[in-house]
């Protein structure tokens, strides 16, 4: 298992809030940082180059973690075969014993157990599947993924990806 280095931002919401704010009306000149940030989020030069701490003003600290990298499962599952695919290669990664965490949309019950939906729940369901599929996403070390024509979720996250990357 690889060492990883997690980001955590300081928990006081508060005092985080006042720190964004205080940049954001400085026209994002961060005070710590001593230089504008387009973002107005202080990612201070010297911390960002640091191999873990926390940066000079306190909002984000850098904790080196034994983590197993975090994957992601990417294809239709809208027909039967499609879904069956998913499985297999999600049933693939448990049965080969990689050391690997694997998110797959399908092993999601949360959003794909409708038997337990109310009406309100399932209304919204389509926020909630990309709530939680981007977020795993986005947090992945690596992605699987199988974009087909007709894979129109797949294919929008294959641009989430490359926006990611290259943007």
């Amino acid at each position: 298992m690889k060492k990883k280095v997690k980001i955590i931002c300081n928990p006081d919401k508060e005092f985080f809030d006042r720190v964004h704010q205080a940049i954001e009306d400085n026209d994002g000149y961060c005070v710590c940082a001593i230089e504008h940030v387009p973002d107005t989020k202080c990612m201070c030069r010297e911390f960002r180059e640091l191999p873990e701490g926390e940066c000079n003003c306190g909002l984000y600290q850098k904790v080196r973690t034994e983590e197993r990298p975090l994957g992601y499962l990417a294809g239709n599952i809208m027909s039967f075969g499609d879904g069956l695919a998913r499985q297999y290669e999600y049933d693939e990664f448990l049965k080969r014993e990689i050391p690997v965490d694997v998110y797959s949309p399908v092993q999601n019950k949360s959003i794909n157990d409708k038997a337990n939906m109310t009406e309100e729940e399932n209304n919204h369901l389509a926020e909630k599947i990309t709530e939680a599929d981007i977020e795993r996403l986005w947090n992945s070390d690596f992605v699987v993924m199988c974009p087909e024509q007709n894979a129109i979720g797949s294919l929008c996250e294959t641009g989430c990806l490359f926006g990611w990357k290259y943007m």
